[in-house]
């Protein structure tokens, strides 16, 4: 008889590592290219490049809350502000800079503030996933569960996907009510992505 055995994660560095083992998983093609890459005021877990030459940036977090949230659009604050050093930080690797840079947050748990903030942002959200890993016949399984409306264009798009050797993955989009988020929390994002909004505006028409 198979039996799947959860693995329990012990802190956010191995959550980290088993996302870049399993990268292809989140985004088909992706080349991880720098582990606690340090983007402003925050840190993006894992630096990647998807197949198009864009950058994913990933932010783990094994109990992730609203600040786990509010880091992900930090960063994508970071990477949209900066995209000259960006590409000049990695030059070897030719990034396509010229578009939206992709941010995913990929936790063992999401709570309920952290999933209600990301309802309210919408599609402005970082797309958001919890990650599973299991153990099945002396191999190990990692499975990605998407959250929100973006998570599940994330599992529809990876679902599609070849798996990363090694690591099997099944996704669920998920989409249950949830409690009122953190008020706090919620207004720094906004006022985050509406810094973004006002740059998109500004290279649309430049000065």
């Amino acid at each position: 008889m198979n039996v799947l055995t959860p693995v329990p994660l012990r802190t956010a560095a191995a959550l980290a590592a088993v996302v870049a083992e399993s990268l292809e998983s989140v985004e088909a093609g992706g080349v991880v290219l720098a582990r606690g890459f340090v983007a402003g005021e925050t840190v993006v877990d894992l630096l990647a490049v998807d197949a198009e030459r864009r950058p994913v940036a990933v932010v783990t977090e094994l109990e992730a809350d609203t600040a786990a949230v509010v880091r992900a659009i930090e960063a994508a604050a970071w990477c949209r502000e900066t995209p000259g050093l960006l590409a000049r930080a990695f030059s070897d690797a030719s990034l396509d800079t010229t578009g939206p840079v992709r941010v995913v947050l990929v936790a063992g748990h999401l709570s309920d503030r952290a999933l209600s903030l990301l309802r309210a942002l919408g599609p402005q959200a970082p797309e958001a996933l919890e990650c599973r890993v299991f153990e099945l016949n002396g191999e190990r399984c990692v499975s990605y569960e998407a959250v929100g409306e973006r998570g599940a264009r994330t599992a529809e798009r990876g679902a599609r996907s070849r798996p990363a050797e090694g690591a099997p993955v099944s996704r669920e989009a998920v989409a249950a009510p949830r409690e009122t988020g953190d008020d706090e929390a919620a207004e720094r994002a906004r006022r985050l992505i509406e810094r973004l909004e006002t740059l998109n505006f500004r290279g649309a028409f430049p000065s």
